[in-house]
């Protein structure tokens, strides 16, 4: 054989794209050519389209792609066992392990993307349980909270009303006089903040204190009957008013602007309400639940 032996090539098709198996039959110094690499004796032996690659296991699933990149792939394999491993190459079983690697790969991606969004999810489910959430957009979100003085047992109420980005719509506190017990206050501070509510026009609200038995027995979740019933039964007659209400509870530090509104409610005069200019102290709480709020995961 000449000395200047061309290279020698193996083509098939895949998907309508041309693979090309290359190999040089590596002349040595004295012309002989080096047959201890295997040559392709016909071309037409190693076409894939002739072999069931998928037949046996057809996946719909698997995208159409990167059944390509799995054949491409196996084509290159192929190539480099004949060139480097002096292998003769079997393009249908190359192209069957690309296509279980392929697969192996989607596989490790969707696992770990279903982890990603866990994660996510896992995230946002912490962070409302630590700090204020607003509220999902078509409603408005009412934090209430009671004071309540064991020793005079006197009772004074804050509310604060929020929107979906977390802006301050309107707030409040007032003195409601003697309770005979804590939940009591509870109940009247959220009776009070439900009539401020429905005389703002707001009908889509959710009511969120840090009372639990309050909120679980407005939910009907258990009965406890060191609630006021008279208080209870206005709470459900206001409600009712309402377009869409619910009554949710949170952690303490969840509720902080409307239990400072309750702390600070004037000791001097029964009600206090505004909607424009909150007082120092109530801005720096304000602004601490909406820059929380509006951070995302």
């Amino acid at each position: 054989m000449d000395n200047t032996a061309g290279e020698r090539l193996a083509k098939f098709e895949i998907n309508g794209a041309s693979i090309l198996i290359v190999y040089d039959p590596k002349p040595t110094p004295k012309g002989i050519e080096d047959t201890s690499i295997p040559l392709l004796q016909d071309e037409d032996d190693y076409i894939p389209s002739k072999l069931p690659v998928y037949s046996s296991c057809p996946d719909q699933t698997f995208p159409h792609h990167l059944r390509t990149i799995a054949m491409v792939e196996g084509g290159a394999q192929s190539r480099n066992n004949l060139i480097f491993n002096k292998r003769i190459p079997s393009p249908s079983k190359d192209v069957s392990l690309s296509n279980a690697g392929v697969k192996e790969w989607l596989e490790v991606s969707n696992q770990a993307s279903l982890t990603t969004t866990s994660n996510l999810n896992a995230g946002v489910s912490q962070r409302s349980q630590s700090c204020w959430m607003h509220p999902p957009p078509g409603f408005l979100k009412c934090n209430v909270d009671a004071a309540y003085d064991p020793a005079t047992r006197n009772t004074t109420a804050g509310w604060v009303i929020r929107d979906d980005k977390g802006a301050a719509k309107y707030w409040g506190s007032a003195n409601l006089g003697i309770s005979s017990s804590p939940i009591e206050a509870e109940g009247k501070a959220l009776l009070v903040a439900i009539q401020n509510t429905y005389m703002m026009s707001f009908r889509s609200v959710i009511f969120e204190g840090d009372c639990q038995n309050l909120a679980k027995n407005l939910n009907n979740e258990e009965k406890d009957y060191t609630i006021h019933n008279l208080c209870k039964r206005e709470i459900e007659r206001w409600g009712a008013k309402f377009h869409r209400v619910q009554f949710k509870n949170v952690k303490r530090h969840c509720n902080e602007v409307a239990h400072c509104l309750a702390k600070n409610a004037p000791p001097n005069s029964f009600f206090y309400s505004d909607y424009k200019f909150p007082p120092l102290w109530l801005s720096h709480a304000l602004h601490k639940d909406y820059v929380i709020s509006n951070i995302q995961v």
